[in-house]
């Protein structure tokens, strides 16, 4: 009988050690989350015209920094998008996003950074909304390499002009454009209403702007 309950008393004592490293697993494992994935998150909502606009990364890029130089005070231009529907030559609808990134301290997980994110719609020309994201980037990923290179300043309007024809489709099929500027090049994809993958892809590294759109030193994209 003693034996039986030494036996008892030891699982019980072996199941409690066991819920007591659990509860500690999850309150430890909370806190590190706190601390490697905690941020905060704002969106602004605003309608405002941009002056003198065009549709290229280096002229919106020379607009941010003049007009919204506090929002992005400090930071690298590390990525630019273009997210465009584009049917008879015009755009029928889509956003256009340029991104300014720094590092608050790389000492943290992931890198503890601030994200600024400027939201231009293409149709009206207006900037439409800021977002400032703040905390780990193992949370927010965006990479933190200033963008560059000459082929920055290639106006995505040539091509909203030229998306049917290299698409292979006829001009009053919709055409989706996505063109994604990292490092020091223009990746380009171009989507159909049918096709489920880009129809057309191309990787732009340089161009000459005095020789025009078709100057344009192209690499296959993976």
């Amino acid at each position: 009988m003693t034996n039986r309950k030494t036996f008892v008393k030891r699982i019980l004592i072996i199941l409690g050690v066991i819920l007591l490293s659990f509860l500690v697993f999850i309150v430890v494992g909370t806190i590190i989350k706190e601390n490697y994935e905690g941020y905060d998150f704002v969106i602004e909502d605003i309608d405002i015209p941009i002056e003198n606009y065009d549709l290229n990364f280096a002229t919106l890029d020379a607009y941010i920094q003049k007009y919204y130089s506090d929002d992005c005070k400090g930071m690298d231009f590390v990525k630019a998008s273009a997210n465009i529907n584009i049917t008879n030559h015009m755009i029928e609808s889509g956003e256009v996003v340029l991104y300014y990134t720094r590092y608050i301290d790389e000492s943290k997980y992931g890198g503890n950074i601030a994200v600024t994110g400027f939201h231009i719609e293409p149709i009206t020309n207006k900037l439409i909304q800021i977002e400032c994201f703040q905390g780990s980037g193992h949370v927010y990923i965006i990479g933190d390499n200033p963008i560059g290179g000459n082929a920055l300043t290639i106006p995505l309007e040539n091509y909203i002009q030229n998306a049917a024809d290299l698409a292979g489709v006829e001009s009053d099929e919709t055409v989706r454009l996505l063109a994604i500027y990292r490092f020091s090049w223009l990746d380009v994809k171009l989507f159909t209403e049918e096709a489920q993958d880009a129809v057309y892809t191309e990787r732009v590294t340089e161009w000459d702007e005095e020789a025009g759109f078709s100057s344009r030193v192209i690499e296959p994209l993976n």
